[in-house]
């Protein structure tokens, strides 16, 4: 870890615990979350800082001693000076929306060979079942910042940053034309 990041307090610990477990199971059930606290500017280019979220690579686990699947970095003056409470709660919720599990695909069989299958905009459709690796772990991955990550954080939190109450007045004043 880096000299100017350090493990999370416990008490930023046990909060993304109560909303791991108060609203992302059992998708990240199994899904063990590292929180890092890492000295950084609240504001990058006069917009929010949201740290990150990374996965653990297999050698990266191998250096601890209980592996976990996922970290999120946190912004030290963020989280001190700009956050309070009912934001706190969610930007973590918003971090562990990014943490997500794969799925197998759909397929089908096409000349003796396994094809996915595509919805009309080419996406792949995948079913309910989650994707393992060799070992029998779920296999996590990362996702961006996107428009259904945002929707699922809004649902349960409201517009709870400027950026996103900006994005609203924009798509109220499209609906309006």
């Amino acid at each position: 870890m880096p000299a100017n990041s350090w493990k999370a307090p416990q008490e930023i610990v046990d909060l993304v615990d109560e909303i791991k477990n108060k609203s992302h199971l059992p998708r990240l059930e199994a899904a063990s979350i590292a929180v890092v606290i890492k000295d950084e500017k609240p504001f990058v280019n006069d917009k929010l800082n949201l740290g990150k979220v990374s996965k653990f690579s297999l050698s990266a686990k191998m250096w601890h001693q209980k592996p976990h699947d996922f970290c999120i970095t946190i912004p030290a003056d963020l989280w001190a000076t700009v956050l309070n409470e009912d934001q706190k709660k969610a930007y973590i919720d918003l971090q562990l929306t990014r943490c997500q599990v794969e799925y197998v695909p759909e397929t089908t069989e096409i000349n003796g060979k396994k094809k996915a299958i595509k919805d009309e905009w080419g996406c792949v459709k995948f079913t309910n079942e989650i994707k393992l690796d060799t070992e029998g772990n779920p296999k996590w991955k990362v996702s961006g910042l996107d428009l259904e990550v945002l929707t699922s954080n809004i649902r349960r939190y409201g517009l709870w940053y400027d950026e996103l109450l900006e994005f609203k007045e924009t798509i109220v004043a499209a609906v309006e034309q």
